[in-house]
Formats: structure tokens, sequence, C-alpha cells
């Protein structure tokens, strides 16, 4: 049923040993919620500070959620998908370089092409792989731009600009070992396109037709 509160908080239990801030009484009466800055870095410690009656409220609740989740994604990926993605990277890599020794002209180049793709992953990975001469700079250029975090700069392996922000780990991903070099390396894998018209001038159909056929050459691999 509907009810009310007294302007002064006379009727709501605890509300004197919750030790309010008189605007803050006077908001909470008037609108049944408050809001006031804290210092706690997390929920559970903005509770653990309240030395009086706790109400606790859903947020808690979600907030766990939230935590368990996020401890058991990165309990699987670093004990996990880590290394399961090391060795698709690596298998991917050893395969492409077959392709490369056994093709000619431009199926050549692309193999090329994904070679030093792989290569990038492999190494944000930790995993030390030999790229062929011709992109080796081009390779450690991508992965320069990589750990410099810095914004949008064109990419040396691909045929447009890339947002270089987007490689700087959040959170638990900034450990400085394992997860954030696999945070790269899937954000590396997951956000690089492979367009087959990036634009309408000569150089991009040719650019275009490079990279569709590094896509056909790619799953061919993974199969």
């Amino acid at each position: 049923p509907a009810y009310s509160v007294a302007p002064g908080l006379s009727g709501v239990e605890g509300a004197r040993q919750a030790g309010l801030a008189p605007e803050v009484a006077s908001a909470l009466a008037a609108q049944g919620f408050a809001a006031v800055a804290g210092s706690a870095d997390t929920l559970y410690g903005a509770y653990e500070a309240i030395t009086g009656p706790r109400f606790v409220s859903v947020d808690a609740l979600t907030y766990t959620l939230d935590r368990l989740c996020a401890h058991v994604l990165g309990d699987v990926e670093e004990r996990f998908l880590a290394a399961e993605l090391n060795g698709l990277v690596r298998a991917l890599f050893d395969t492409s370089m077959r392709m490369y020794e056994g093709c000619e002209g431009t199926v050549k180049d692309a193999a090329l092409a994904n070679l030093a793709y792989l290569a990038v992953a492999a190494r944000l990975l930790g995993a030390d792989v030999d790229v062929p001469s011709e992109l080796a700079g081009a390779v450690e250029e991508e992965l320069s731009l990589i750990a410099g975090m810095a914004g949008t700069s064109p990419s040396p392996l691909f045929a447009y600009a890339q947002d270089y922000g987007r490689y700087a780990p959040p959170g638990r991903y900034r450990d400085g070992g394992t997860l954030e070099g696999y945070f790269q390396a899937m954000t590396w894998l997951g956000c690089t396109g492979f367009y087959p018209r990036p634009g309408n001038g000569p150089a991009d159909v040719t650019a275009g037709r490079g990279m569709a056929r590094q896509v056909l050459l790619l799953v061919g691999a993974l199969h």
C-alpha cells in the first residue's frame, strides 16, 4: 500500500543512527532516495564503511554477480583460452607458411600478408615466430603502435587507419603479462577488417582483392 515519509524521517527505522546530513535527509524524505558522493573503491567497501544500519538493495546483488562473472571469465581466459588462442595462431601461422612456400604471384603475396598478420597476434601472445624479411619491419611497426596505444594512425600492414587506443587493456587485463597480451591479440584478431572494396580508386580495388585473397587463404588454413 501507498505510504508517506515524514519530513524529519521520524517514522523511518534507523534514520537517527544513520547520521544523515540535513540536506540528505530532506532529499530522502521528499524523493524516497538520495545520492551522495563516496570515497570507496568498490560497492563492498561502501557498505563496509557504514557504521549504522545498512539497507542492502539489489545493486549489491547485481554487483556481486558482475564481479563473479568477471572473476570466472578471467580465470578461464588465463588458464585455458590464452593457451588455446596461442595454439590456434601458431597452427595458422605454420599452415600459412606452407602456403607461402608453395604458391606464386598474387596468391603468394596474400600468404605473405597473412604471415605478417598472424605474426602480430603471435608476438602479442608471447610466441616467437620467424617473419619473412619482406614484412618484418612492418610487423615491428605494427607492434610498436599497439604498444603505444595512442589513438588513430595508418596501419603499416593494412591499407587503412586503425584506432590504436582500443588496445589499452581495461581493468583486470592490465596485468603486464598473459591477460594483457591475450586482450591485445584478441583485439587485433577481432577488430582488424579485411575489406573486399575499401574504396573506389584503382589502388583500393587492388588492395581489396589482396585482402579477399587473404581471407580465402585464412579460411583454408583454418580448415
